[in-house]
């Protein structure tokens, strides 16, 4: 991943740091990894929306990130993500394997426009750096409870 050392910088935001905006592009077909969720600049035209059952039976738990509390039961830091990417009721966009060392440094959102029939949805992102190797390491992560929304 990268370098893995420390820098000094002389300011913030970083003067050559430029922003992208990536784009979900599926069709209605990001289901696991071997969906067909592609993140992607240039806007979608005319896509579905994507879907996914809810089941609050078998919930898909955090494997690690940053976690505030219960240490005990679920672990913090950094984690294959590849269990959770395989499961049937998560959706996947994916970029293409970068031709070059590719740097994420600042911060990262997540603009979703969702809708659930169910009382209490949470939704969640990730941002997933996939190794050469398929080690699938979680970079950060957030979490948006929709009750009352």
């Amino acid at each position: 991943m990268g370098k893995n050392t420390w820098r000094q910088e002389d300011g913030w935001p970083l003067a050559r740091a430029r922003s992208t905006r990536y784009f979900l592009h599926s069709g209605g077909n990001a289901h696991s990894l071997p969906g067909g969720g592609d993140l992607r600049t240039a806007q979608p035209q005319n896509e579905g929306p994507d879907t996914f059952i809810y089941d609050p039976a078998e919930p898909v738990l955090t494997r690690g990130g940053g976690l505030c509390c219960d240490n005990d039961r679920l672990a913090s830091g950094v984690f294959d993500q590849r269990p959770i990417e395989a499961r049937g009721d998560v959706l996947i966009y994916s970029t293409p394997v970068f031709k070059e060392d590719f740097e994420v440094t600042g911060p990262v959102s997540l603009e979703l426009y969702a809708s659930s029939s169910a009382v209490d949805t949470d939704f969640t992102a990730k941002l997933v750096d996939v190794w050469p190797n398929g080690f699938a390491q979680n970079l950060t992560d957030s979490i948006l409870r929709a009750r009352y929304r």
